[in-house]
């Protein structure tokens, strides 16, 4: 079994060659992944190749499991990243690029975790070192299903082939490269951050304001870097200012980045400084100390990738410490981890004697690659989620337990909530239960795809409409593309709505939906989370109070959820989970279904509501000691004894970042 991850006009060239003849006579079964439109006009209308069937490799992501049951998807970045990482900084190509070049630098320095994580980071919906791991393992899987056991793949060139060499045979395939000849025009984007200087003067004429501006702050100003939920009310939305409307931090010291109008009145309204990030043009020539790799034609490949991401690194630092020399800023905040960007910001931050903060989202269940993050103060929710971060080698300078940064006890949500479940009730629903989902894609190979989705509403729908006593709160992930996602599903999603016993929750902001979960729980008897493997929002309603359900369906033991009791908490798929439902319901028995009272304590040691005041306070804190002194370091120390004579000795962890 052959697979062309893209079968193209150099796919076609390299089959005619010899080496490639010689390579295909040793298969009996050709595939490809993707074909382009020239390839399948030479197969078919040319009669190219002839003597051999070439079809297409059909897969969908939710089967490609391991023989535990795992989804490889979600092994590849709990261990398989992990394992190719692990080869690429064991290969002679890293050694020679990196290692030397960065020979006088430590290794936790900004440049070589930025490096690190930007190599290894990609999305497995785009082409690129996830989707090229997860397609050996794709094969794999389908190899092992039709009984073959010589299995290859053949991709366009890439870098670090000595790890694809050794990762693949680890997993019983054979990768062939191959040179793929591109005739689109170089990306200008690519052409102009070669040049820190004209990139940094283009991002300034691109937004204008305070490009010009001989702008001096004498406040010691924090960078909020949000996603957009721009709330400040205490409603159950979700909001990147939560922390800051629990606190006393001055919202005039608040900058945040808007992308519309609409966004910079309300931020203005609520004293906050709404700007775009634009550099300082006095700051044209600060050029930061750059560092350029020995050239060699060897690891030519390692070598464009690393000069790439290098070029980006430097014209984007410039950007922006002169966009927080400008605006005074000596903390920046973020809760995005997952991509190298807020390494980057944190050089920028720290190169001005500032700090960076990063705020913990979400609850991985396992360790997981692109959650690693270096930063100088990392809020998380518990200890299991601390100790996460130390096993993925996260950097850090200290680590502050706050529990949950989410608002579930103010009696405004209960008020909120009593009016959405007297609506159900007034309709004949006595029982009422919240069900949560994720996003879904069209694509079923490289996602999970809608008809998982479509479980998460049809199952409970049907039990709605013969059940006359059930009331259901739908809670979306991504509710902008919800209904064209369900598909036929959304005329039955129509059918319950038209009954009075069905709400869905729709509201959006930039990107998901703007109503947090907790509202959905309080008004709920019973809460149900279709995807095990991303249970944030099921904790999030647990925490108020509600008995909360899990579905594995995908396939995560290694969770730390799997801790949660199978047939009580966690269960394998929707029946059994209505079975349990209607029990739960029906029967003074189960009075345990939903329960996590024996693992509760592992995910948020306080459980009062409280841990956005705790983030507040520390980030109060921090702002104080940093308008006081130049020692960014001991503003921390400062604020970290502070915090732990408050709420713990324990709910302080230091680190070894320098």
């Amino acid at each position: 079994m052959l697979v062309f991850k893209t079968f193209s006009l150099s796919s076609i060239l390299w089959s005619l060659c010899p080496r490639g003849r010689k390579i295909l006579s040793t298969y009996e079964k050709i595939f490809y992944v993707e074909i382009t439109t020239f390839a399948r006009f030479l197969l078919t209308r040319t009669g190219l190749l002839s003597n051999k069937n070439i079809e297409e490799l059909k897969f969908s992501l939710i089967n490609i499991r391991d023989d535990l049951g795992e989804l490889e998807r979600l092994k590849l970045t709990r261990k398989h990243l992990f394992e190719f990482e692990n080869l690429i900084l064991c290969s002679s190509s890293y050694k020679l690029l990196i290692e030397e070049t960065f020979i006088d630098l430590e290794m936790d320095n900004h440049i070589l975790g930025y490096l690190q994580k930007s190599i290894t980071h990609s999305e497995i919906m785009r082409d690129g070192l996830w989707r090229n791991i997860y397609l050996i393992l794709v094969s794999q899987s389908i190899a092992k299903e039709i009984n073959q056991n010589n299995v290859g793949i053949i991709m366009s060139n890439e870098p670090w082939k000595p790890a694809y060499d050794e990762f693949s045979l680890r997993h019983n395939i054979k990768v062939f490269f191959h040179r793929e000849f591109s005739f689109s025009l170089p990306n200008i984007y690519s052409l102009i951050r070669r040049s820190p200087i004209i990139h940094f003067f283009l991002k300034g004429i691109k937004y204008k304001e305070g490009f010009f501006d001989k702008n001096e702050h004498s406040d010691v100003n924090l960078f909020l870097e949000g996603r957009g939920d721009i709330v400040f009310e205490k409603d159950g939305s979700h909001s990147d200012f939560l922390w800051m409307i629990e606190s006393n931090f001055p919202p005039q010291n608040v900058v945040y980045q808007y992308e519309t109008l609409d966004e910079k009145d309300v931020l203005s309204k609520n004293g906050i400084k709404a700007k775009k990030i634009t550099p300082s043009f006095r700051d044209l020539l600060s050029l930061p100390k750059r560092y350029f790799l020995k050239f060699s034609w060897k690891y030519y490949l390692e070598y464009r990738e690393i000069k790439g991401l290098l070029n980006f690194y430097y014209s984007n630092f410039m950007t922006i410490k002169s966009f927080f020399r400008k605006e005074n800023i000596k903390i920046y905040l973020t809760w995005n981890k997952f991509d190298a960007d807020h390494i980057l910001k944190r050089a920028a931050i720290n190169s001005l004697g500032g700090v960076s903060a990063v705020w913990q989202i979400a609850t991985d269940g396992a360790p997981l690659i692109d959650s690693r993050t270096h930063s100088d103060v990392i809020f998380t929710n518990s200890n299991f989620s601390a100790d996460l971060e130390k096993s993925i080698d996260s950097r850090y300078k200290c680590i502050v337990i706050t529990g949950c940064v989410k608002d579930y006890k103010n009696p405004q949500l209960r008020n909120e909530a009593q009016r959405i479940r007297n609506k159900l009730i007034a309709h004949g629903a006595k029982d009422i239960v919240c069900v949560y989902d994720e996003n879904s894609h069209f694509d079923k190979r490289w996602h999970t795809g809608h008809e998982l989705q479509k479980e998460n509403y049809k199952f409970i729908i049907d039990e709605l409409l013969e059940n006359e006593r059930l009331g259901v709160i739908f809670k979306p992930k991504t509710s902008t593309t919800l209904r064209e996602r369900l598909g036929e599903v959304n005329e039955l999603l129509q059918n319950a709505e038209e009954t009075g016993r069905c709400l869905v929750m729709e509201n959006i902001s930039r990107t998901t939906s703007i109503t947090s979960p907790i509202i959905a729980a309080i008004a709920s008897d019973l809460c149900i989370h279709g995807h095990l493997c991303a249970g944030s929002a099921a904790l999030e309603a647990y925490l108020t109070g509600t008995p909360t359900l899990l579905i594995d369906r995908e396939g995560f033991p290694q969770s730390k959820y799997y801790e949660l009791p199978e047939g009580k908490v966690r269960f394998k798929d929707w029946p059994q989970t209505i079975i349990a439902m209607n029990k739960f319901f029906h029967s003074d028995s189960d009075n345990d279904l939903g329960n996590w009272k024996d693992f509760i304590n592992d995910l948020d040691p306080f459980r009062d509501g409280l841990g956005a005041k705790r983030m507040g306070y520390f980030l109060e804190k921090l702002r104080d000691e940093l308008s006081k002194r130049d020692c960014k370091d001991e503003a921390i120390q400062i604020a970290a004894e502070a915090y732990k004579s408050d709420w713990g000795e324990d709910k302080i962890i230091f680190g070894s970042l320098k």
